[in-house]
């Protein structure tokens, strides 16, 4: 018979158990400037800092639903998919915002309104 608890190295002793670094929580899909260190990157645009925003705020949100720890949740596919789909819906928005003075029809309502009313609009 093997006696398991006196075979084996220690779990609990030794430099291998602490020789790796903390695992990051930061977002999979990132997209604020970076530099090599040769040059100091340009400050981020609003359309960045938004989608870093909306990306950050759906990952919290998502991750309480599913009851996990940002650490574990940031390793999923979800966290990407979140990561592109942020990318998409600012993106998208700066592409179908109308014009200052044109018309917008919303719910049959006639406005020359430039503001939107959508809920990413707060980015």
């Amino acid at each position: 018979m093997i006696n398991w608890k006196g075979s084996g190295p220690s779990l609990h002793s030794g430099p291998e158990r602490f020789s790796w670094e903390d695992m990051s929580e930061d977002l999979p899909v990132d997209v604020m400037p970076c530099s090599n260190e040769e040059y100091f990157p340009p400050r981020p645009s609003k359309e960045q800092i938004g989608i870093m925003r909306l990306a950050d705020a759906e990952v919290e949100r998502w991750r309480r639903k599913f009851n996990m720890s940002r650490r574990q949740f940031v390793r999923t596919a979800a966290a990407t998919v979140i990561g592109f789909w942020a990318i998409d819906m600012i993106v998208s928005r700066r592409e179908t915002r109308p014009r200052t003075g044109c018309a917008e029809v919303s719910n049959g309502i006639r406005s020359t309104s430039s503001q939107g009313s959508l809920p990413w609009d707060m980015y």
